[in-house]
């Protein structure tokens, strides 16, 4: 009877640290397990968003070309002109004239069409950052565990501009991994679940965040992941 009350007593004893095991082994799981999500949800969907910004770039480079070679033509005009003004014929300067607003007009149309291009690949960015938002947010949201968005510093511009003028040669910039990570930071807040409180108290506070970017290649360009920047 002796042994039996003092079984008694230890599994009253035990029982409370048995539950407080039960719940923090119960959460590290979850935490675990909300990771892993939060990671997978982000790479699965910033993964295709670069592949799709790595086309569109490649698309604005592949105008590079022209845009040197209208560079080249609008010179010589210019050229033309001053020896047309120099001859002070009428019908040359005239000439000149109309092949150098030909020449503007052709940079003009390369311009609004290298301007599209990169209105498209920053309205690629925010349209995945939109579907992640939601995505992840979607995850998990408890009592327990709570998930909010943490700011991502601003980065520069991954492609640059040579010249100020229209039609320019765009190239990728001197840090263009790091400039043209597309990044999202999470705060995973946690605490016992009130059942337990009898039993263990107890909060705290994770960040887990992932990155992908783009890694030049002569002249292709590779997904590749990369450290969120904490």
């Amino acid at each position: 009877m002796a042994a039996k009350g003092f079984v008694s007593i230890l599994l009253v004893h035990l029982f409370p640290v048995v539950i407080a095991l039960t719940g923090i082994l119960l959460l590290e799981l979850n935490l675990v397990r909300l990771f892993r999500q939060v990671r997978t949800s982000c790479i699965r969907n910033y993964w295709p968003a670069q592949k799709n910004a790595a086309k569109l770039i490649q698309s604005l480079l592949s105008l590079n070309p022209l845009a040197l070679q209208l560079r080249i033509e609008l010179k010589a005009a210019q050229l033309k002109l001053l020896e047309a003004i120099e001859s002070a014929i009428p019908i040359a300067i005239a000439a000149a004239e109309a092949v150098i607003a030909e020449i503007e007009a052709q940079r003009q149309l390369l311009d609004l069409e290298q301007k599209s291009i990169l209105a498209a690949i920053a309205a690629n960015k925010e349209i995945y950052d939109d579907t992640i938002y939601v995505n992840v947010k979607q995850l998990w949201n408890s009592s327990a565990l709570t998930i909010s968005a943490r700011p991502v510093s601003p980065h520069s511009d991954p492609i640059e501009p040579d010249i100020s003028d229209i039609a320019p040669v765009y190239k990728p910039s001197s840090n263009f991994s790091a400039d043209q990570t597309m990044e999202r930071k999470w705060l995973i807040t946690w605490r016992m679940p009130e059942i337990l409180h009898k039993y263990l108290q107890g909060s705290g506070k994770w960040e887990v965040g992932c990155a992908v970017t783009l890694k030049s290649q002569k002249e292709n360009f590779a997904v590749t992941l990369h450290e969120a920047r904490f």
